[in-house]
């Protein structure tokens, strides 16, 4: 995990490290150990707020995309039912000019 080896790296390197007159003393790392802290906190902080703002985001475009889904299915349905509806009439049409030419053929015969 990256993240676990910055830290255990940023640890090392501040534990080793040479002050000029030889360790760091007790109270400065202490002090370094609180502002890495306090550094890691604010990212995760910062991260976790982008996170919320980005599922936030995510979740109003997919319940938008749901709702223009739902619509267009509506919208669908109605055109298939429109569509049926005029064969339909198409249809009688068709058999009543096929019914009034047989009869004006029967007449001419």
């Amino acid at each position: 995990n990256t993240g676990t080896d910055v830290v255990k790296s940023n640890m090392q390197s501040l534990l080793t490290k040479k002050h000029s007159g030889g360790m760091l003393q007790y109270s400065e790392i202490c002090q370094s150990l609180i502002r890495q802290v306090d550094s890691t906190k604010q990212a995760t902080k910062f991260l976790l707020k982008q996170l919320l703002l980005e599922s936030h985001k995510s979740g109003r475009n997919n319940l938008m995309a749901s709702r223009t889904h739902e619509a267009l299915q509506a919208e669908n349905t109605q055109l298939k039912q429109l569509n049926s509806s005029q064969r339909l009439q198409y249809e009688q049409t068709i058999t009543t000019l096929q019914n009034k030419l047989k009869a004006r053929e029967a007449t001419i015969a």
